[in-house]
């Protein structure tokens, strides 16, 4: 028996310097990965659209005949959220792409 099995055998603790780690290579280079968090982007793009949604129903020129101003809002910010994610999402995988 080696003298690890044993320290297992007898269920005592192996000797720290037995199994001391390696340092790495001072030449050895990793190369590290940061990749976007789509969710994020999607959100932040949301949120952009439906403030600029509603900023341009208030701001504008005026309802469109037959729905009220909170109504008129409302579809903009829908429209203009949803397209704000879509732009999110495609600066996302770009962002992703790059990395």
């Amino acid at each position: 028996m080696t003298a690890t099995e044993d320290d297992r055998a007898r269920g005592s603790a192996p000797d720290p310097a037995a199994q001391a780690p390696r340092e790495p290579s001072a030449g050895l280079r990793l190369k590290v990965r940061r990749a976007p968090v789509i969710p994020r982007f999607l959100l932040a793009g949301l949120v952009i659209g439906v403030i600029a949604g509603a900023a341009i129903d208030v701001l504008g020129p005026g309802s469109a005949a037959g729905y009220s101003p909170v109504r008129g809002a409302a579809y903009l910010g829908t429209l203009f959220g949803l397209l704000g994610a879509l732009a999110g999402g495609v600066v996302a995988v770009v962002l992703d792409r790059r990395s």
